[in-house]
């Protein structure tokens, strides 16, 4: 599978910007790559960003993955918290999900 384009920067370097500049760094590679890209961090950890809101919810719904969709997030919880909708699962999943579902409708 080919993932979207990213930063050409060594993992450590994608690191530190992201610890010391998270938002510059996300902001920088939306105007670079647009609203997909990759990021990889130390650990061998790559993440694909989106930020189309269209995108994210056919991403989350179109496969069902509800009921799973925290499950090998662990890492996001110090960044996220307990109840964020990255690391929950199943009806308290669905439960936060429909209480943030308007921020993704287009007016």
């Amino acid at each position: 599978m080919r993932l979207p384009p990213g930063p050409p920067f060594p993992s450590a370097v994608q690191t530190l910007a992201w610890c010391v500049w998270p938002y510059e760094m996300l902001r920088y590679c939306s105007r670079r790559y647009g609203e997909t890209f990759t990021v990889s961090f130390v650990g061998n950890r790559t993440y694909v960003v989106i930020s189309d809101p269209a995108l994210v919810r056919d991403t989350f719904s179109g496969f069902g993955c509800a009921d799973s969709i925290g499950i090998g997030n662990e890492e996001l919880r110090p960044m996220f918290g307990d109840n964020s909708v990255f690391l929950l699962t199943g009806e308290r999943h669905r439960q936060h999900r429909q209480l943030i579902s308007e921020l993704f409708q287009r007016n």
